[in-house]
């Protein structure tokens, strides 16, 4: 959830308790006091998801990128992290090495890393097939381009245009090969 968050991707919250649909200004402070669990929000029918989904992504896309810094600052294990470890010093509470909040911080960025690949391959591979349609698409077109190409040229008034042609077409090639 955070790192989508903090990616700039939409983030849909819904599972067997309901939820509220896109993150948004109107539901991220009531889905944030329950952990982002879909809790306290109704339940959708398949249909309403589906037009919830589609109909409100574009706005949620330009939601999420505008409160992308925001989301960074408020989830990025970078920054919160320090926070942490300044809390139990100032608590006097024993916190881990060096060492391991290495290991943390290279597992939060590894994580990242492969959430960020993941989209990309998503995204690649709708492109692929968005693509593909266009392709079977222009194919399409072509074979019935092809298709009035051969109705015009076994037509009656073609076939008789190219036999009136033909006198002044032999005259313009004998004219031709003169020169």
């Amino acid at each position: 959830m955070q790192y989508c968050l903090t990616m700039g991707v939409p983030v849909y919250i819904y599972d067997h308790f309901g939820g509220g649909g896109y993150i948004n200004d109107e539901n991220i402070e009531l889905s944030r006091s329950y952990t982002f669990s879909g809790r306290k929000f109704g339940k959708k029918s398949a249909d309403e998801l589906v037009d919830d989904i589609v109909s409100g992504y574009k706005k949620a896309v330009k939601y999420h990128q505008k409160n992308r810094k925001k989301f960074i600052k408020e989830y990025s294990i970078n920054n919160v992290l320090p926070g942490i470890i300044n809390e139990c010093d100032r608590k006097h509470m024993k916190h881990w090495t060096d060492e391991y909040t290495e290991a943390v911080l290279n597992c939060e960025r590894l994580a990242h890393i492969r959430f960020a690949t993941g989209m990309n391959e998503w995204n690649s591979r709708r492109l692929v097939e968005k693509l593909h349609g266009d392709l079977a698409s222009k194919d399409a077109d072509i074979e019935k381009l092809n298709t009035k190409i051969n109705e015009m040229w076994s037509s009656k008034t073609f076939k008789l245009g190219r036999s009136i042609c033909k006198p002044a077409k032999l005259l313009f090639k004998h004219e031709d090969n003169r020169q």
